[in-house]
Formats: C-alpha cells, sequence, structure tokens
C-alpha cells in the first residue's frame, strides 16, 4: 500500500500533476461528497473522526471485479485525494496529521484482510530486485530499443521512479555531475523532487553509464525534449514523441520475458525492488522515502 505521505505536502500548481492523477483525485473527491451526502455532512467537513468513517464505509464498496470491495491501496488514495482537493480547491488548513488516524484503521484492516483468503484489487506488484535486473539486462540485445530498455529501467530503479515520472523526464532534467547524474523529478503525483544518482559499482548496472549510452545512440541534444523518446515501431529511428506511463512500465515486464523469469513484473516493480533493496542495504525509512518521494 503506498504510503500516504503527499498529505503532508502542498502542491504548487495542480497542472504539474499528471492527469491521471488530476482524474483520480476527482474521483475521490466524488466519493467522498457522495459518502458526506449520506451522513448528512458538508463536504469541507474534513476531519479525524470523518476521515475513519469514510475508511470503514469506503471498506465495504464494490471493488473494480464483480463480487470483490474496495482494495486497501484505492482507499489510501481516496484520503489523500479527499485531503489535497481539501487544501488545493477549498484552502483548507488541514493538519498534516488529519488522516492518521483513518490509516490506522485501514492498517488493522489490511492485517486481519491478510489472515484470509479473499483478495482486493489485482495485488502489489512484485519487486524487481538487483538479481532480476541482472538477469533481464544481460538477456537483453544491444540494439537501439535494448539501450532505451536499459536506461529506462536503470533510472527508473535508481530514482525509484513511478511511471509517470520517468515519462515527464526531459533531457535538461537529468544532468551529469561529478558523482553521477542529478535527476529533477518535476512531475509527481506526490512532490517534486531532485535525486542524485551515483556511478554503479558494475558498469552492466551502472544508470550513469545505461543513461550515457542511451543519449549517444538516440543522438538527444534538445533539452525540451523527452528524455526517453518512442521509437519507429519498424526502423527503430528516434522520433520526438514521449513514452506513456505504461509504455515506461512496459519495460520491466519485456525483461522478465526476456531473461525467463518465474515472475511477471510490471511497471510498479522496480520501485517496489529498489525500496526493498534499499531496506536490506540497512536504509532507515526516511532515507528510502526521500528517494522515492
Amino acid at each position: 500500500m503506498e504510503s500516504g505521505s503527499g498529505d503532508v505536502l502542498r502542491i504548487s500548481s495542480i497542472d504539474l500533476r499528471p492527469q491521471n492523477t488530476v482524474e483520480s483525485y476527482e474521483a475521490d473527491w466524488k466519493q467522498w461528497e457522495t459518502f458526506c451526502a449520506l451522513l448528512g455532512l458538508p463536504a469541507t467537513a474534513i476531519t479525524p473522526g470523518s476521515l475513519t468513517a469514510f475508511v470503514e464505509w469506503l471498506w465495504w464498496q464494490p471493488g473494480w471485479k464483480a463480487g470483490t470491495f474496495t482494495a486497501p491501496s484505492t482507499i489510501d488514495r481516496r484520503l489523500s485525494g479527499v485531503v489535497v482537493t481539501g487544501r488545493t480547491d477549498y484552502k483548507l488548513a488541514l493538519d498534516c496529521t488529519v488522516a492518521a488516524r483513518a490509516r490506522r484503521v485501514l492498517k488493522a484492516k489490511v492485517r486481519e484482510l491478510q489472515k484470509t483468503d479473499e483478495v482486493r484489487g489485482r495485488g502489489s506488484a512484485p519487486a524487481l530486485l538487483v538479481a532480476h535486473l541482472r538477469a533481464g539486462l544481460d538477456a537483453t540485445p544491444d540494439t537501439r530499443l535494448g539501450i532505451r530498455d536499459r536506461a529506462i529501467v536503470l533510472l527508473q530503479f535508481a530514482i525509484a521512479g513511478r511511471e509517470h515520472e520517468v515519462a515527464h523526464l526531459r533531457l535538461r532534467d537529468v544532468v551529469e555531475v561529478e558523482q553521477g547524474l542529478e535527476v529533477d523529478v518535476r512531475v509527481s503525483q506526490i512532490s517534486p523532487r531532485k535525486v542524485k544518482v551515483p556511478f554503479g559499482s558494475r558498469p552492466s548496472t551502472c544508470p550513469v553509464r545505461a543513461w550515457r549510452a542511451w543519449t549517444e545512440a538516440a543522438d538527444l541534444t534538445d533539452p525540451d525534449g523527452y528524455a526517453f523518446r518512442a521509437l519507429h515501431p519498424r526502423w527503430h529511428t528516434v522520433t520526438d514523441r514521449g513514452l506513456s506511463p505504461e509504455a515506461i512500465g512496459d519495460v520491466a515486464t519485456r525483461l522478465s520475458a526476456r531473461a525467463e523469469l518465474p515472475v511477471r513484473h510490471t511497471g510498479h516493480s522496480a520501485r517496489r525492488g529498489a525500496a526493498e533493496e534499499s531496506r536490506r542495504a540497512g536504509n532507515d525509512r526516511k532515507v528510502i522515502a526521500k528517494q522515492g518521494g
């Protein structure tokens, strides 16, 4: 389940958020309005108590698949959507802990759910760990598509990036510095951030070297152009078009397929894998959260 740290961060401009996030928050607010109407509450009555009751109500609402209920990750996101919309659209001065009690209740429900066979949502994406990365990269061809795939997955892993964050990167957002790269993640559903990416200990899994190889192979020079471009479907020439978040997610799936890994990795797998590898390395939660936003 995603962290709700986005609740405590103000978004300076809604236009900086990906369109799918804007649409999701609009849907979250509509659900909140429906809930408030049932209880006779004004929509601006965003309090620890009302958000906790919202979680209880959502828990028994229908899920995306017939016969299921709302997934915990969706409920968590709806809490964020309500709080962010309350702040940005209604100028409410909401405390950073306003949703804390509601999330504690949600986490308790998730713990109980894990003791049963009930499945809600599509399930968590499998983590793309370093061992998976090495196997997938070893099986990736040295074509322009392969060079681009290497750069995408290694940079996404290095910044613990979401698919839309990588898709929206421009060439000027990835800057070479003495220690490696500095990546300016300007478009994020949570908060913009700058991430330092050091050289990797192995050339085959080094995100800095992979980035250099891609920019050279693609002959990227326009600072306002997309960092990762679509290729011609037949000739694999580089176009001016950027990649969709879905196309970014497909890269991890291709890596898994090439290496014939026993799990099917998806767009969120690199982010999950980065967090897990960081945890195994002994980093605390604050360090992990700072990397991935």
